[in-house]
């Protein structure tokens, strides 16, 4: 919920035109004057308004109006003021001279009731075109604690009114106030500015014969002058101490260029003379790259790097494939002598079959070898069926009694090489063979002797 002094400051500041009319009685007007609650409260009570406008004499403007929020404010009765803003007084109203309950009490020296209207939302700084600021009338009424108190507070301390352009040192110094002028020059009021007439703060005080106001004007515009003047010749010593650091720079960047420059020149010729490498350039022209930037040697430079590293790059490729090449040829010659080697190897076993005069059994051989000697065990113990049943063959049976290689068995025959061609073994021609052998064997055997047979005894005499 918003506070009466937010509200206030939301709402625009009446006139005195917009004020309810009526007779305010003599004795309510005296009664805010002296600090008394009760009639006005009993007037508030019976329907008096709160901002009911009364005129009131003004020794330099005549009659003015006012209201009694006005009155109470520069009597400085804070009862009465806050009974009528609890009635509804409107904290910003302003009268045809455009006073309000602030300017008054500011005026009026009320410290207290200055502090008091503020919190309760009273405009400081007034935008209203009728309106003065509250330092004026404090800086015209000599108050220099008010004048203080509203500084803190934030006032505009050049605000010029727009009725006369006047700012607050010109109204202390037009009436004379030189203790407010020492205040507001000390707070850094400028006294150059003019009113809508073209006077200065001086000028009015001149004209109204304020000599402590011409002279606190006059010390200060001195002093004021020394200070720039000290502070133009300062600002000429940093000025020049500035381009001469500026001038320092500029040589010793420029020296750094032409060393740069001479750097990558330098550079560039060892490279083509072929005393550098490419990253001997390109570590002279990171080196040099800031120093140098925008040069026409670090432009050669690049150009340069660029040639020397795509040259790199080709011949690194040409090398590249020269390797894949004689990887290959090195890849074939192995590959053509460990050819060599197996035929020279197979041509020299072939050669020592030969001189041996016998054929060397092949693994099939071998394997058919080691069942024929297991099928003669099988035999001698027994355990084979009778020869005529298992093999068709007869004892006067060899090798070359069977038909040539070019009959093939079904028992997947294997050949071997013998005087440069292919002779074909058929395993059952074999184990025929050697079953018809291991019968005429077994045949020329002679037969075993009969089973001992027990010798008969007489049987026992019979028992006496």
């Amino acid at each position: 919920m918003p506070s009466r002094a937010t509200a206030a400051l939301r709402t625009p500041p009446p006139s005195a035109d917009s004020a309810p009319g009526g007779e305010v009685p003599k004795n309510v007007l005296k009664a805010a004057a002296d600090g008394r609650v009760g009639p006005v409260r009993s007037w508030l009570n019976d329907g008096g308004k709160a901002d009911t406008l009364f005129n009131a004499e003004s020794q330099i403007n005549g009659p003015i109006p006012y209201t009694l929020l006005m009155r109470a404010a520069q009597n400085g009765h804070v009862q009465i003021v806050e009974l009528l803003l609890k009635r509804g007084a409107h904290i910003n109203l302003q009268n045809s001279c455009g006073t309000t309950a602030l300017n008054t009490a500011a005026y009026f020296g009320r410290e207290r009731m200055v502090d008091l209207l503020l919190q309760h939302g009273a405009e400081l700084n007034p935008q209203d075109s009728a309106a003065w600021s509250a330092l004026a009338a404090a800086a015209q009424g000599g108050q220099e604690r008010v004048v203080d108190l509203l500084l803190r507070r934030g006032a505009e301390i050049d605000r010029q009114d727009k009725r006369n352009g006047g700012t607050a040192l010109m109204h202390a110094a037009a009436y004379g106030r030189p203790a407010a002028v020492l205040r507001l020059l000390r707070a850094g009021a400028d006294m150059t500015l003019r009113d809508v007439d073209g006077k200065t703060a001086l000028q009015w005080a001149k004209e109204e014969g304020h000599a402590e106001c011409v002279r606190a004007l006059e010390e200060h515009s001195s002093t004021a002058a020394e200070a720039e003047g000290e502070t133009a010749v300062a600002e000429s010593a940093e000025q020049a101490a500035a381009a001469a650091r500026e001038a320092a720079a500029a040589a010793e960047a420029a020296e750094a260029r032409d060393a740069a420059e001479a750097a990558l020149r330098e550079a560039v010729e060892a490279c083509e003379r072929g005393d550098a490498d490419l990253e001997a350039l390109r570590a002279a022209i990171n080196a040099n790259t800031q120093a140098a930037d925008g040069s026409e040697a670090l432009r050669a430079a690049r150009r340069l790097r660029d040639e020397l590293a795509e040259r790199k790059t080709r011949e690194a490729r040409a090398l590249k494939r020269q390797r894949q090449k004689e990887e290959k040829a090195a890849a074939r010659q192995a590959e053509a002598a460990a050819r060599a080697v197996e035929r020279a190897a197979e041509q020299a076993r072939h050669e020592q079959r030969r001189a041996s005069g016998r054929r060397q059994p092949t693994r099939g051989r071998q394997r058919d070898m080691r069942a024929d000697r297991a099928f003669l065990q099988g035999l001698m113990s027994g355990a084979a069926e009778p020869l005529e049943e298992r093999h068709d063959a007869t004892p006067d049976a060899s090798l070359d009694a069977f038909p040539s290689s070019d009959e093939s068995s079904d028992d997947g025959d294997e050949t071997y090489e013998e005087g440069g061609g292919r002779v074909q073994h058929a395993p059952r021609r074999r184990r025929r063979i050697a079953a018809a052998e291991a019968g005429a064997f077994l045949s020329a055997l002679p037969p075993p002797p009969p089973p001992a047979q027990q010798s008969a005894r007489p049987p026992p005499p019979p028992a006496a």
